[in-house]
C-alpha cells in the first residue's frame, strides 16, 4: 500500500495541525489507540489457508501473516529465530508462545503502521497460544481486536493428497498424522475460547481453490460483521 505526498502550504499545515489539536482534546482520557481488525483463518495442514487467504487479498484490503511461513522465515534470516524455533518447526511441534510471541506481535504492529485490517492464517494452534494472544491484547490495545474466525474443512483424504503432493521441505504422512491429530485434538477447544463478540464461520474447502473461495466470499457477503470490518456495511 502506498501513498503519494502532496506539498501543502504552511498555512493549510497550521490549520490542520490546530484541527489534530482540537480533535484529540476532543477524546476522553486514557482512550487505548486502536489496533487493526483481525480475522484468525484456521483449518487443518493443506486445508487452503495460504491459496485462499491470496483470493481474499486480492479482492479486499488486508495485511496477510501467515504464521507458518513467518516463522520459516525467520529460521531462515534471524540466527535467533533458528536457534529456538527451528527445532520446533522441523518436528512439527507447537512453537512456545515465548518464542512466537515477540515475532508475531511485532509483526502485527508492523501491519498496523499501514493497515487497519489483518489477515492471520494458520494462528491460534493450541488454546494457551489463543489465550496468550489474548493477553498481550489486553496489555498493548494497539495491536487489535479479534473479530473474526474463518474455520476452513476439508476430508482427512483430501488433506493427506495435498499435503504429500506439495512436498514443502520435509513434510512427509508421519508428520501429516501428527499435525492432522494435533488439530482434530485441538480445534475444538480453541473455538469454544472465543467469546461471543467473535464471530466464527465454516468454510467447505474439499473443492478446487476457485470454487471453495467463491463460496465462501458469498458466504462472507451476507455476514454483516465481515462486511463491517471491510467497510461495506450499510449500518
Amino acid at each position: 500500500m502506498s501513498a503519494s505526498t502532496n506539498k501543502l502550504d504552511s498555512t493549510a499545515v497550521n490549520v490542520d495541525e490546530s484541527f489534530t489539536v482540537q480533535d484529540k482534546e476532543c477524546q476522553p482520557e486514557n482512550t487505548p489507540p486502536q489496533g487493526p481488525k483481525i480475522v484468525f483463518i484456521l483449518g487443518a495442514p493443506a486445508s487452503g489457508k495460504g491459496s485462499i487467504s491470496q483470493c481474499l487479498l486480492r479482492d479486499f484490503d488486508f495485511d496477510h501473516i501467515s504464521v507458518g511461513d513467518y516463522l520459516r522465515h525467520l529460521t531462515k534470516t534471524t540466527p535467533a529465530a533458528h536457534e529456538t524455533m527451528q527445532p520446533y518447526l522441523k518436528s512439527a511441534d507447537l512453537v512456545p508462545w515465548r518464542y512466537l510471541g515477540p515475532y508475531l506481535t511485532d509483526r502485527i504492529r508492523s501491519a498496523a503502521r499501514t493497515y487497519n485490517r489483518v489477515l492471520v492464517d494458520g494462528f491460534p494452534r493450541s488454546v494457551d497460544q489463543k489465550y496468550e494472544f489474548d493477553r498481550a491484547i489486553k496489555d498493548t490495545p494497539s495491536l487489535g481486536k479479534i473479530e473474526l474466525v474463518i474455520r476452513f474443512k476439508c476430508p482427512k483424504e483430501e488433506l493427506r493428497r495435498r499435503y504429500l503432493a506439495r512436498k514443502r521441505g520435509d513434510d512427509n504422512a508421519e508428520l501429516f498424522e501428527k499435525r492432522y491429530s494435533e488439530f482434530e485434538q485441538n480445534i475444538g477447544e480453541i473455538l469454544s475460547s472465543f467469546d461471543g463478540s467473535v464471530h466464527i464461520i465454516e468454510s467447505d474447502t474439499s473443492k478446487a481453490p476457485k470454487e471453495a473461495y467463491e463460496e465462501l466470499r458469498d458466504k462472507l457477503s451476507k455476514q454483516e460483521r465481515w462486511l463491517q470490518i471491510v467497510g461495506l456495511s450499510s449500518e
